[in-house]
């Protein structure tokens, strides 16, 4: 089968969850293809690090400009794209051109199904909808949907319109679903397919080091929906009790100055590190030496980190977030704690810090949970299964 996927930024450290989807159903024998915006320098890295190459994956960057040396160049290649979109005012000639430019470049690629992975994007790409080819179907993975539907009437109709044109309707958790189902009159085009992990890569470091201070690890965009002020709270908790303790906190976002200011004014400077963007294999060495890593975020999907973090053998401690509960069993292969109890979540990484031997245990059966419940060849079946449906 041939599979294009449509993303914003391709790859990128925080979005794995696509570099693994690609993975998987490319071990099935699939041809996949990105479309993209921007392409990021990881991509050799990246093909590296999964033994990939361009017979299995192929970027397809999107270089859309109306400036008249680019509408130029188009033309030689494609005359029709210009004469569809001429008009008498300028504005509504750019519109037209946009959409056409957008149509023309995805209708280029071969491909059996579509896959637009985050409902924005198949949002802005609502206008063209219906002259793509084949079949078409479109993720809700978190913020779009728990957080910016709330209270945006035109984002709740452009949705319940983006449901109406497409085939299949993926929800990361089932509290996803149930979260967007209100907006689509076919409930037989939702089905859930939960994130997966390269367990052969994500796996227990063999020479992980020992850290004199006990090191918790974040990664995530600085972004008020991943609640970091919950995770600043309570390692100023854990830092009062006198426990020696520090915080890496992995990426960068609009958020930043704020954070700053909250880790000067908490007086919490020597347990809190921001080390800003890293790079994918940047990530996982600092994971190899991390004790537990925390997720403390208001509204997610499945955060891939969280598994990812499982698969490493590194006990998380995350706030009841998105489906967060359809992956964790409390206290068995984590620990999950209630929104915005940021003394809860500091309880239970002293806990972690005073017992080592449950804290062991505690990530050896989160691995056997990823390995039994959250493959990358479980995922790719899914997939396949619902897209031979529409195809």
């Amino acid at each position: 089968m041939r599979i294009c996927i449509v993303v914003e930024t391709f790859p990128t450290v925080s979005e794995t969850f696509i570099i693994n989807k690609a993975l998987s159903l490319i071990a099935l024998g699939h041809k996949v293809q990105v479309v993209c915006f921007k392409k990021t320098n990881e991509v050799s890295a990246i093909f590296n690090t999964h033994s990939l190459s361009k017979n299995n994956i192929a970027i397809h960057k999107i270089n859309f400009s109306t400036n008249p040396l680019s509408i130029i160049r188009n033309f030689v290649i494609s005359p029709t794209l210009f004469f569809k979109s001429v008009s008498i005012s300028y504005e509504t000639f750019k519109k037209k051109y946009k959409h056409n430019y957008l149509a023309w470049f995805i209708n280029k690629i071969k491909y059996d199904v579509i896959h637009f992975e985050f409902s924005g994007l198949g949002i802005f790409f609502l206008p063209v909808m219906d002259k793509l080819k084949g079949a078409k179907a479109v993720s809700c993975r978190g913020t779009a949907e728990n957080v910016k539907l709330l209270d945006d009437e035109e984002r709740q109709k452009s949705l319940t319109k983006l449901f109406k044109k497409v085939d299949l309707i993926h929800c990361v958790s089932e509290k996803m679903k149930e979260t967007v189902e209100p907006f689509c009159r076919d409930k037989n085009k939702l089905f859930v397919n939960t994130p997966a992990v390269d367990t052969s890569i994500f796996k227990p470091s063999t020479n992980k080091k020992e850290n004199s201070i006990f090191t918790i690890v974040s990664v995530g965009r600085l972004s008020f929906v991943k609640g970091h002020l919950i995770g600043l709270l309570a390692i100023r908790h854990i830092a009062q009790q006198g426990f020696n303790v520090v915080w890496d906190v992995i990426g960068d976002g609009p958020e930043l100055e704020q954070i700053q200011f909250h880790i000067r004014t908490l007086q919490i400077e020597k347990n809190v590190r921001l080390l800003g963007k890293r790079t994918h294999d940047e990530v996982n060495e600092i994971l190899n030496s991390a004790n537990a890593l925390i997720l403390t975020s208001y509204a997610e999907g499945i955060p891939n980190v969280v598994l990812e973090a499982m698969s490493k053998e590194i006990p998380v401690v995350t706030t009841n977030c998105g489906g967060v509960a359809e992956v964790i069993e409390n206290g068995k292969d984590g620990f999950i704690v209630d929104l915005y109890a940021h003394e809860a979540m500091a309880q239970k990484i002293i806990f972690l810090m005073q017992n080592e031997i449950l804290a062991k245990q505690i990530a050896k059966a989160a691995r056997q949970k990823i390995i039994e419940k959250f493959s990358l060849e479980n995922q790719a079946k899914t997939f396949y299964k619902f897209y031979s449906s529409v195809i």
